[in-house]
């Protein structure tokens, strides 16, 4: 057994253990001094808020050893209770930081995967934006050839009426020679 284990179970089971030697024949009196010092270390009461300066400090303790027994325990208690609840925290830390390593993952797989998605929407806006210069460029094409053919047809619509009406007092000059040529002919000339 792990030896701050041991001084742990000793912790727990209380004051009322004093009178039994320990598992490894070590009085109780060595298993609460050694649980003291790997508690909380020789140079702990420095400075800290378990030195007791109303009642004389660390002197007046040690006065009454059952006193500074049950003092040393309970302070033990209290900093074991301490380390297991930091403990417990550094594990969900631990989990919560390991979860955002995943989301984080998870982020920059997106990110990758949108960005790719826009690199595509880019080249495909690139090729439209050239398919769209090239029909616009052949609407113009094909506007300026309809508006060649459509003044072609207007002129040789103009022309073809000018010829009809050109025509037409020609037919009746030939209608009228015929006449006089058949008048000339059948009256014996």
């Amino acid at each position: 057994m792990h030896q701050n284990d041991r001084l742990r179970s000793k912790a727990a089971a209380g004051p009322g253990t004093r009178a039994r030697p320990d598992d490894d024949g070590a009085s109780v009196e060595d298993v609460d001094t050694q649980l003291f010092e790997n508690a909380v270390g020789g140079e702990y009461f420095e400075g800290s808020d378990l030195e007791d300066s109303d009642n004389g400090g660390e002197g007046d303790r040690q006065d009454d050893p059952v006193e500074a027994y049950e003092s040393y325990l309970s302070q033990y208690r209290s900093v074991d209770m301490r380390v297991k609840i930091l403990e417990n925290e550094l594990l969900d830390t631990r989990e919560e930081h390991a979860q955002f390593e995943e989301d984080l993952s998870a982020a920059n797989k997106v990110l990758e995967h949108l960005l790719r998605e826009k690199q595509t929407c880019l080249r495909e806006e690139e090729r439209i934006r050239k398919i769209k210069e090239m029909i616009r460029d052949q609407l113009q094409s094909q506007e300026a050839k309809l508006r060649q053919v459509t003044e072609k047809k207007e002129n040789t619509a103009a022309r073809s009426a000018l010829i009809a009406e050109t025509l037409k007092p020609l037919h009746g000059e030939l209608d009228k020679l015929r006449l006089l040529i058949e008048g000339m002919e059948t009256g014996g000339v």
